[in-house]
């Protein structure tokens, strides 16, 4: 089980996701996943992160279509499929330091 959840909600903005996804894959902590709400883009949205779930298939990331417009739906969706003791809402432009997810657990511990 991971220590930490990161969640993204993201409504059609195709054009950040993979810096996003590529800065969390570069973290040097192990004990994370990644709960990935696309909050029904009409864009590539669930395409993008799909090849991305295809090509690095040991990233740790979970893919869910929320389908309730609204950021509280998406969030409340990310919740629920979190599976960290620690959860942690990302926004969906974010370039993470390669030591983040590793200072927030130990930050909690």
């Amino acid at each position: 089980m991971p220590k930490i959840s990161l969640i993204i909600c993201t409504y059609n903005r195709q054009h950040f996701i993979k810096p996003t996804l590529e800065s969390i894959r570069s973290q040097n902590f192990n004990g994370y996943e990644v709960v990935f709400i696309d909050n029904n883009s009409p864009d590539n949205t669930a395409e993008i992160v799909r090849a991305y779930q295809e090509r690095y298939t040991q990233f740790p990331m979970r893919y869910f279509l929320e389908k309730e417009q609204g950021l509280s739906h998406a969030r409340n969706r990310g919740i629920i499929e979190a599976k960290g003791s620690i959860l942690c809402f990302i926004d969906d432009d974010v370039k993470l330091f390669p030591d983040f997810a590793g200072n927030l657990v130990r930050f909690f511990e």
